[in-house]
């Protein structure tokens, strides 16, 4: 008998699914996993945009405040002044811009709302001629700077 119930043909298991993952489950594993990455990248590209507009803020800022400072320390007897384009900014010496000084480009998607303006800051008095108002912008906003005629500069 024992030799009967050996050669016996027992059925099979049903087939199981419970051995792994099915499509279904990969597929919304790798489309949660595509939103999150794409919601990043959104933020990384908002963030550096934000970073390069107040970079280019504190750009325009350092050439006032240098400008002004050399101009009350009497640096070369005379005026100093910073022009400013849409795209970059040169500070020179002097009571008007003659083409030369010390160019500095603004960073890559920040402009200014000045296409060819000066400032000037009388020496030792450090007072600003003329008072101006410049505005830089990226994609991410807008930053505003002042410049008064006593040579106050402030930012918002």
């Amino acid at each position: 008998m024992k030799q009967k119930e050996r050669n016996r043909i027992t059925p099979k298991k049903p087939f199981s699914y419970s051995n792994g993952f099915s499509l279904i489950e990969i597929i919304t594993v790798v489309a949660i996993v595509s939103l999150l990455a794409a919601a990043g990248t959104v933020s990384l590209v908002s963030a550096r945009e934000r970073q390069t507009l107040k970079d280019g803020e504190s750009i325009v800022l350092h050439g006032l405040e240098r400008a002004r400072s050399r101009a009350t320390a009497g640096i070369g007897n005379s005026d100093h002044g910073l022009h400013i384009e849409e795209s970059r900014i040169v500070s020179f010496e002097g009571e008007s811009y003659d083409g030369s000084g010390n160019t500095i480009l603004l960073p890559g998607s920040v402009e200014t709302n000045q296409s060819d303006a000066n400032i000037v800051f009388n020496r030792i008095s450090g007072t600003a001629s003329p008072a101006s108002v410049i505005t830089i912008t990226n994609s991410s906003g807008t930053k505003t700077i002042t410049v008064t005629e006593n040579g106050a500069i402030s930012n918002d």
